[in-house]
């Protein structure tokens, strides 16, 4: 392999490494940024969304279970 190829093999596996390392720190800047919004919702009083109002149903026996 010549000086040339050896220089190009090792630029290919920094800009490897660094591609993973760059999509490492991405995914934790968005936990990061997901958490603190979290955490800002929770100050601010608006805690966890509440589940949507669920109306009550009221089932009726039908003969012959016919419906």
């Amino acid at each position: 392999m010549t000086a040339a190829q050896q220089r190009m093999a090792d630029l290919e596996r920094q800009v490897a490494e660094l591609r993973t390392e760059m999509e490492t720190l991405r995914d934790t800047a968005f936990k990061l940024c997901t958490l603190e919004e979290m955490m800002l919702r929770h100050r601010m009083g608006g805690g966890v969304p509440a589940a949507p109002p669920v109306r009550p149903r009221h089932l009726v026996a039908l003969d012959g279970g016919v419906r």
